[in-house]
């Protein structure tokens, strides 16, 4: 263990150790680049704390935290523009000994109503979180519990598995639809000489459906991290050399010979998903 990530760990003890006193609080967990060890030299510490039955509020956060040994720069109430805001009820960034940190809250209940809702109704949107509600399911998957006062938050772990298998047929299915669709925009661009801005919102939106079929295809649950190379590297079930394939395609220019080889390095990927499927007896509705 590198020494950055030693101290990122103790720091994390000290925070836990202070919220864990408050009777609000009923777990905090570690997530993020820490929890899945692919942390590196600039990465932070990432903390879900879960409370009950409300979030602590403003000011007692505050005090809480302000109390800490080696706490500086307390932000209190951070968000971020878009859905981004959706998944938590509050957010706090401070330092801790020199080292960055993200505090986010959200409920306990919350947290148990939404796995119950992606378990019995796979992706379908839920109102207190309508963009990808099943992501919070692979964050709470791959997190480390460091603190969990009655239990809880472990038995609601303990409902992730097995995997739903409705949820793998939602999201394969709306994935491969993607992926079709898009591909047919980008065909359509390269005929008419369409610009790269509207060229490269599709690639993304393809990158996006390939990767989340495969996490589904593999039973895992998307852990919406950064390093998403690094993450589909330990899938057993993918396409052909796709890491290869994959990996070259993002790196091709955008001019006109490179657009038409990401076109048919696309399409040879989607027909290597649908054999995938086929492989694995995923029935897709007709294209």
């Amino acid at each position: 263990m590198n020494e950055r990530r030693q101290r990122l760990l103790e720091a994390s003890s000290v925070l836990v150790k202070h919220l864990s006193s408050c009777p609000y609080v009923t777990s905090v967990v570690c997530f993020g680049s820490v929890a899945m060890s692919t942390d590196d030299e600039l990465s932070d510490i990432d903390l879900y704390v879960f409370c009950d039955p409300l979030v602590m509020p403003d000011r007692q956060r505050r005090e809480l935290l302000l109390g800490i040994p080696g706490v500086a720069d307390l932000r209190l109430g951070t968000t971020s523009a878009g859905f981004e805001n959706d998944w938590m009820a509050a957010q706090d960034k401070l330092y801790i000994n020199e080292l960055p940190c993200d505090l986010s809250y959200n409920t306990i209940a919350w947290m148990r109503r939404l796995v119950e809702h992606v378990l019995a109704h796979g992706t379908a949107p839920l109102a207190e979180l309508p963009f990808r509600p099943d992501t919070m399911l692979g964050l709470l998957d791959t997190c480390i519990v460091l603190f969990d006062r009655n239990g809880e938050l472990g038995n609601i772990k303990h409902q992730l598995w097995p995997y739903p298998q409705k949820l793998r047929m939602d999201i394969i299915h709306h994935g491969m639809c993607v992926l079709s669709e898009a591909l047919e925009e980008l065909r359509d661009y390269e005929k008419r000489g369409i610009g790269n801005t509207a060229f490269a919102f599709h690639l993304n939106r393809m990158s996006d459906a390939i990767c989340r079929s495969l996490y589904a295809l593999n039973e895992c649950y998307d852990p919406a991290i950064k390093r998403v190379e690094q993450s589909l590297q330990g899938l057993h079930k993918l396409p052909r050399d796709f890491m290869n394939r994959y990996t070259r395609l993002l790196s091709l220019p955008l001019d006109d010979p490179g657009r038409h080889r990401v076109i048919e390095e696309y399409e040879s990927l989607y027909q290597d998903l649908l054999a995938l499927c086929n492989s694995e007896k995923v029935s897709l509705p007709p294209s």
